[in-house]
């Protein structure tokens, strides 16, 4: 091989290699902006309200914890729940791509929300920014399970998960 050619071919794959590197930095800087469907911005969730409401039991002793589960209307196997400021990137790192044909969320941008992700398998079933007025979950990127998806509700409205007690 020439020194000629040896330089086009090293000046080829620089070019290359740069266009690869800046196009995945690209993709990521718009990967971290998106926040799911934008199809679902601002539709209700009657899942919120029930949730909401199993708590306010629990608040007046009716029920003895908040089983998660007795208020879903879907099958899920799993329930992965994100902090405030969690990114898209990190919520695919947890949970896979799926949650964003799913959901649309504010939690890249909220102090004031938790996002509860539901699995059946690795598909993502269902998502709820639930605010922390009404209860604030801590997170949980394990995952619990449908069977332990028990909590207990301490002050502040802070819930805490019945495994961890």
């Amino acid at each position: 091989m020439t020194k000629r050619s040896q330089k086009l071919l090293l000046t080829f794959l620089v070019i290359v290699l740069a266009i690869i590197g800046f196009g995945k930095l690209g993709l990521r800087a718009l990967d971290s902006i998106d926040q799911g469907n934008e199809e679902l911005i601002g539709t209700k969730d009657p899942f919120r309200a029930d949730l909401s409401r199993m708590i306010a039991r629990y608040n007046k002793g009716e029920v003895e914890v908040v089983d998660i589960s007795a208020v879903t209307t879907f099958s899920w196997q799993w329930l992965y729940i994100f902090g405030p400021y969690t990114s898209p990137l990190e919520i695919d790192d947890t949970v896979g791509r799926s949650w964003r044909k799913k959901c649309y969320t504010y939690i890249r941008n909220s102090d004031v929300i938790n996002l509860l992700v539901f699995t059946d398998g690795k598909t993502v079933v269902q998502c709820l920014d639930y605010p922390m007025i009404e209860g604030w979950f801590p997170e949980f990127r394990e995952g619990i399970s449908s069977q332990e998806a028990l909590f207990k509700v301490e002050k502040d409205s802070l819930l805490i998960w019945v495994g961890n007690q």
